[in-house]
Parts: structure tokens; sequence; C-alpha cells
């Protein structure tokens, strides 16, 4: 007897009855058997909470970028910076060998050692042009937010903003603190939603390309302001999207390639980054900076030059949002 089955997300009754009816008539015209020997099954895949997991996890991992910023500096007052990070990394060590003696008796799953490095999964993902709207709009996204708390936003507030260095150093941990949270609430907000992630998605490029604007203006018109900071908190809210992003991906791609969809994803994230330090470095160095002490500070035209390669990605993020499809 002929056996058909299907791993889908959660269908409604009347979409299941349409499938099956469809899937038997031409499996059974295919197959020159008549319909009624025919067996289906659908194994429906639920992804209701399958962001909110994705969401908690990246809470805990951002615990790491929260303690790099305004706890190092206070920190820095009382002891040697390399001792800070000696400290540090006996923390870690210790959270290694806790975790080595929690985990023995966790049941971790079977590793398929059969399975070869392939280019089939990758090109499966990069075909689709779907993928490749997602990604590109993800890494932009994500490659400004990051860049802005990693690399220049607590000289940008120094320096243009004229606040101090503990005060940077917080607004980036408050970031911190804001994009751990945030992917929690983006994740139950659009749950609450029924799930339309390509919609918050699209809002999120919006929101991007509006916050550059008015940085970018800020820079042309010379208006140091603290609002700056309100302007990266709501950055870091809105690139909070790895919860989203993820169960779209397992939604749009086989089962088999959705680990590879995921893992290109977060290659374009860091590459991203990667690309824009080294960008942000030259453009930085266009303009000759003041030297005072021994510290250099940037002048406005070389932060607008940062900044309007970040307001030209948005753009791009927005145009490539907008390709994003509803329905999957």
């Amino acid at each position: 007897m002929p056996y058909i089955t299907i791993e889908s997300g959660v269908l409604t009754d009347a979409q299941k009855e349409q499938l099956i009816k469809r899937l038997t008539e031409v499996s059974s015209e295919i197959m020159n058997v008549p319909q009624e020997f025919f067996a289906t099954t659908i194994k429906e895949l639920p992804d209701k909470n399958f962001g909110i997991a994705i969401s908690v996890m990246l809470c805990i991992g951002y615990a790491g970028g929260i303690a790099a910023n305004a706890p190092f500096v206070f920190l820095m007052q009382y002891i040697n910076w390399r001792e800070i990070l000696v400290i540090l990394g006996f923390v870690i060590l210790a959270g290694v060998i806790l975790f080595a003696l929690l985990s023995r008796n966790i049941e971790f799953p079977a590793i398929n050692r059969t399975v070869k490095l392939r280019s089939l999964p990758f090109r499966l993902v990069l075909h689709k042009k779907h993928n490749r709207n997602l990604f590109s709009f993800a890494c932009c996204n994500f490659g400004i937010s990051y860049s802005i708390q990693a690399i220049i936003g607590k000289k940008f507030l120094e320096d243009f903003c004229l606040m101090p260095a503990s005060k940077a150093a917080m607004v980036l941990s408050i970031m911190a603190v804001i994009a751990a949270v945030f992917n929690i609430i983006n994740a139950s907000f659009c749950k609450m939603c029924h799930n339309h992630r390509v919609i918050f998605l699209k809002n999120a490029a919006v929101i991007t390309f509006v916050s550059l604007l008015i940085i970018c203006l800020c820079l042309i018109f010379e208006i140091r302001t603290y609002f700056i900071a309100v302007i990266f908190f709501i950055l870091a809210a809105n690139a909070s999207l790895t919860s989203l992003l993820v169960p779209v991906l397992h939604l749009t791609n086989r089962k088999m390639v959705s680990g590879t969809a995921v893992s290109i994803m977060n290659f374009c994230f860091f590459t991203m980054v990667g690309l824009l330090g080294t960008a942000m470095g030259f453009l930085l160095n266009l303009f000759e900076p003041e030297k005072s002490g021994n510290v250099l500070v940037y002048s406005n035209q070389s932060y607008l030059a940062v900044f309007g390669l970040f307001f030209l990605l948005s753009v791009f993020e927005l145009y490539k949002a907008r390709k994003l499809s509803n329905k999957y």
C-alpha cells in the first residue's frame, strides 16, 4: 500500500483535507494505483513557542555584552584591566566545569557520523530568493546595531555628544540589556499577533531607516544631544530579531537544510560586522582627528561618513524587507 507522509506547519482542517485530496489524486495518476489504496499522514510542526525558546537562550547569551561595558569600566577604577580579564577567565573556567558536571546525566541526541559535508544544502538554501532577501535584510539590520554597540557607539557618544566615558559605557550596557530583553518581548508579542513575523521585520526596517536619518541630521546640523542615546536604545530593541528570523527560516526551508540556513544567516551577521569594522576605520581616518591629551577625538565629518554608510545600508535593508513574502 503506498504511503505518503508530510511535515508542515500548523494547518486548518480544510487545508489538511485539500492537501490530502490533491496529493492522492496526483499520486494515483502517476502510479496508476487507485486512490483508495493510499495512506496519507500529516505531521504538524507547531512553531508557537519556538521563537520564545530561542529568545530565552539569546537573553542568557547577552550577559557577556552587558558585563563588558559599564561593569568593566567601573571595576577598572579599582583593579587593573589585566587582572579583571584573569578573574573573568577563572569565572568562565568554573562555569565550564560546572556545566560538565551537571550535564553528565543529560541524554544528548545521537551524532550521525555518516553525514558528509556537501555543497547541496548550501545550494538549496541560497537558490531560494526569499532566503537571499532575508539574509540581506538581516545582516544589514544586525550589522548596524552590533557595530554601534560593539565598535563605535561609546566613542561616538564621547566625541560628538560630549558624554563622559562612564555614562557612554552605561548606555552600551543598557543597549545590551534591551537587546536581550526585547528578543523575548518581540517573540512574545509576535505570538500574540498570530506569528505574523514578516510584518514585524518590515516594521523594523522602517524604524532603522528613520533612526539613522535622525542621527545623520543631528550630525549635519551639529545637534549635540543625549537623545541620540535613546535612538541607540531603539536600534538595540529593533535589532533583536533573531527570535523571529530563525523560525521564519525553519518554516520556509526543508527540515534537512533549515540548520544550514540558520548557519548561513549567522555567517552573514558577523561577516557584515567585520566588513563594517574595517570600513569604519577607513572612514574615520578620512578626516584628521584632533588630539585631546593622549586621546584622539574624531570630527563630525568622520562620524557623518560612518553614519551615512549606515543610512545607505538601512535604505538597502528597507528595500529587501519589502521583498519578503508574508506567505510561507
